[in-house]
């Protein structure tokens, strides 16, 4: 028998049952990170080949189920405001593995991503210098990520947050770049060093002319910027020589490598 309030109902449950469980990892430490290679594509001499860029993403261990995805638990966790938290863990988790990397002689760069409710967390940047400070990482090898439509969302969170980072020597890209209104125009507003187009546009290029016309378009006003640009979703080979073609400084994606543990990322 249907019930009008069933479904809602049903739902708020559920989200209640992952909302105990994200708080439970928080206290027992168990999110584990994974790391997605972002490989330069354009030789131009600065010997930048050498350095281990990744973005760290982030994953729950779970006894039951094994390693969940983040898109089974970050919607929930952003419906009852554990993103801080939960960014908070793969900033100092990240610094840590930074860390372990230039003790062992690699030169590396790992990326963040912050979400929109972190970027008005006072404790954000005090916590990522005094983190940089104790484990003794260079700061231009940590790197945040931010939603285009983040960034728009809390503008003035996220200028005071990427000048203060920046100043300390840490670097920002704008993620999904193209999915929001009035895109170009707001870039001239975010002091951010790298610029990541949005992967619905890169995906299908070498099926539809229009979306490598906005890839090349992205590439070539993000160039002008001084901004350098990163491609995200290369899944084949095809991708990954059109978007060299196009200018596109650096990739990311399946065909490259899929999100895999720190011992394996190379």
């Amino acid at each position: 028998v249907y019930e009008p309030g069933s479904d809602p109902k049903r739902a708020m449950n559920v989200d209640l049952g992952w909302s105990t469980r994200l708080q439970q990892a928080l206290v027992g430490n168990r999110f584990v990170l994974h790391y997605q290679p972002i490989v330069p594509l354009q030789r131009d001499g600065a010997n930048e080949d050498s350095i281990l860029r990744c973005e760290a993403l982030i994953r729950l261990a779970d006894l039951d189920s094994g390693v969940i995805s983040p898109n089974a638990f970050l919607p929930t966790a952003e419906r009852f405001g554990l993103m801080p938290q939960i960014d908070l863990w793969v900033v100092r988790n990240a610094i840590k593995q930074l860390a372990v990397m230039t003790r062992d002689g690699r030169r590396a760069s790992l990326a963040v991503n912050l979400s929109g409710h972190t970027l008005d967390d006072p404790r954000l940047v005090p916590e990522v210098k005094r983190l940089l400070r104790e484990h003794e990482v260079d700061p231009r090898s940590l790197s945040f990520e931010i939603t285009e439509t983040n960034a728009i969302a809390n503008l003035e969170a996220a200028q005071r947050v990427i000048g203060d980072l920046r100043e300390h020597g840490c670097r920002f890209a704008l993620d999904d770049f193209g999915s929001g209104f009035s895109s170009f125009h707001h870039l001239k507003h975010l002091p951010v060093d790298v610029v990541k187009i949005d992967g619905q546009f890169v995906r299908d290029m070498a099926r539809d002319p229009a979306d490598r016309a906005i890839v090349m378009s992205i590439n070539d006003i993000a160039h002008s910027f001084g901004k350098r640009t990163v491609a995200e979703f290369v899944e084949t080979r095809e991708i990954l020589e059109m978007v060299r073609d196009c200018g596109v400084d650096y990739a990311q994606g399946y065909y490259i490598s899929a999100p895999c543990a720190a011992e394996t990322a190379h």
